[in-house]
């Protein structure tokens, strides 16, 4: 079985129709979103928690089970951290599995006069890709977050690391890529013409809702590309597995011989993907076409976070869950059309109580 596996539930009644002997659980917290302001990092994703059935988790029967799906981040801007991610959860009063938020990518406002200071990058499940800056220290490496915040269970991560940002010289700046569920976030890139934000860490895939559903992928760092001429701004770090790409900005346009003047292209951030626990893309600088933004409603705000999910799935030949709280969506009888001899439940937002 790939990505996710299976949690050994003992202690239930067993028997034909009755509640499950083992299930497959998968918990996926929200990711967090980029940086804000001119050079952002890529948001951390979701923190995952998942179990083998090597190493068992044994409940007790007539046991009522508390979950809680997780939002993501909303977009930060201008100088703004990116904000974390939100936990997910499945518990009781003899079982505590939490996945932990993703953490916020790393900014910064420019150090100038009367301009905020940078901000580092967060940890969290899986940890914020780092800021850059132009103006202070270039050459010079800021480090992304720590992920893994919750630790390891059952010798498995909870998430990764966030790729270190790179300070540039005049002409290009670039950030460090959010940390997935299954890699590192990418460190950012400034060689000679390849210049780039980092990207997102990979994440995993599932297999217990039959979809194959790619989860967990951090946020893609941004890139800042400015200079005494005209520049084409390199893409920013691509996220993968619900990942939200970091931004491509163009800071300076100048006028060529013939008076017309130049503009390089530019990709504002996308958010991490929704049940996903995707990060999302970092922030970068401000693209001006005659002094216009050419997305005025962007103007230094990264990607916000993706939401996480929780997925059960078991043996068809056993009852549905008996009790599924008013707060949890979707609130209904398991699905048995996604995987074949086995009954499914994706619960995509959320808080309340289950009863198998």
């Amino acid at each position: 079985m790939t990505g996710i596996h299976q949690v050994l539930l003992s202690n239930f009644s067993a028997g034909e129709g009755g509640a499950p002997t083992e299930i497959e659980l998968f918990v996926l917290a929200g990711g967090a979103s980029g940086g804000g302001g001119t050079h952002g990092g890529g948001g951390g994703a979701g923190g995952l928690r998942m179990f083998t059935a090597a190493s068992t988790l044994t409940l007790t029967a007539d046991t009522t089970y508390s979950i809680s799906v997780g939002g993501g981040g909303p977009l930060a801007e201008n100088s703004q951290v990116g904000n974390d991610g939100t936990n997910s959860f499945f518990t009781s009063s003899g079982v505590h599995i939490v996945a932990t938020g993703g953490g916020g990518g790393g900014c910064s406002g420019g150090t100038g006069t009367n301009q905020p200071v940078s901000t580092v990058a967060r940890t969290g499940g899986c940890g914020g890709g780092g800021m850059a800056d132009s103006n202070v220290n270039a050459g010079g490496i800021n480090n992304g977050a720590s992920g893994n915040a919750g630790g390891s269970l059952n010798g498995i991560p909870e998430g990764f690391n966030g790729g270190d940002g790179l300070d540039g010289t005049s002409q290009h700046t670039t950030c460090g890529g959010g940390g997935g569920a299954g890699a590192n976030g990418g460190p950012a890139i400034n060689n000679g013409t390849n210049k780039k934000g980092g990207a997102g860490g990979t994440g995993k895939t599932e297999s217990i809702t039959g979809q194959s559903l790619e989860i967990g992928g951090g946020g893609g760092g941004a890139t800042d590309a400015t200079g005494g001429s005209p520049q084409v701004g390199s893409a920013g770090g691509l996220g993968t597995h619900g990942g939200g790409r970091g931004a491509t900005g163009l800071g300076n346009i100048t006028t060529n011989s013939s008076g017309t003047h130049q503009q390089g292209t530019t990709d504002d951030p996308t958010a991490g993907t929704d049940n996903k626990g995707g990060g999302g893309g970092g922030a970068s600088a401000a693209c001006f076409s005659d002094g216009v933004r050419a997305s005025p409603t962007l103007i230094n705000k990264s990607g916000a976070g993706g939401s996480g999910l929780i997925g059960i799935a078991y043996l068809k030949k056993f009852r549905n869950i008996q009790s599924i709280g008013a707060g949890l969506t979707p609130g209904k009888s398991a699905d048995t059309t996604l995987r074949t001899g086995y009954k499914v439940y994706t619960f995509t937002a959320g808080s309340g109580d289950i009863e198998f």
